[in-house]
This record gives structure tokens, sequence and C-alpha cells, in this order.
């Protein structure tokens, strides 16, 4: 089954991609309005792909990158 994480602090534009991604054949689909929330979400969730807006609240989206890669995670972003 195809996984996803939705990074976006905008609802509409969560719910858009999320039809895209439905539309695609993504199954599991999980979503984010805040940066902070990624790592811990993608630990439990493990995602295949990450769809990541880069101005966020809190933490930004390369800031988000970084901490993907600190931690060896394993998605594609």
């Amino acid at each position: 089954m195809k996984s996803a994480l939705i990074v976006d602090d905008h609802p509409v534009v969560r719910a858009a991609v999320r039809i895209v991604l439905q539309t695609e054949g993504f199954k599991d689909i999980h979503e984010v309005s805040n940066g902070s929330e990624v790592v811990p979400l993608i630990r439990e969730f493990k995602p295949q792909l990450i769809v990541l807006d880069l101005r966020l609240p809190a933490l930004d989206g390369l800031d988000v990158l970084a901490r993907i890669k600190a931690n060896d995670l394993d998605c594609r972003v």
C-alpha cells in the first residue's frame, strides 16, 4: 500500500494534495500543519512519500529536510 505524509499549514492545500495522491493510488495518507511534528510522524507511520511545504510555522521546510537527513529517515520528499 502506498503511503504519504502531507506537510502544509493551509487546510485547502492539504485537501487538494490529498485528492491528487488518492488519484495516484495512495491509500494511507496522513497530514500535519507544523514542521515540528514531521519527524515523529515519519517514525510512526513510515510514509513512502512526503509532500513538504517550505514555509511552515515553528520549523520551516528546509529545517525539516535537515532533520530528516540527520535522523537518516528513509522516505522520498
